[in-house]
């Protein structure tokens, strides 16, 4: 996670409960994530209520929330 001037914001993770950010910013921030599918395929993925689509351009997903904040 990076800050609008591209400084590197430090997190602590809280597992299964998700992130804190432990630096201060204002504006904007740019978060970068990879997500595992590797849970869904080894149960017949993808589910109808979770789904997946890549193109050469976009990858789309459907299904439950990957993180939420407030």
């Amino acid at each position: 996670m990076t800050d609008a001037e591209g400084r590197a914001l430090r997190t602590d993770s809280l597992g299964s409960g998700g992130w804190v950010v432990r630096d201060l910013a204002s504006g904007r921030v740019a978060l970068e994530y990879a997500v595992s599918y590797h849970l869904l395929a080894q149960h017949d993925w993808p589910a109808p209520r979770e789904t997946a689509y890549a193109d050469g351009v976009m990858l789309f997903t459907l299904g439950r929330p990957l993180f939420v904040g407030d």
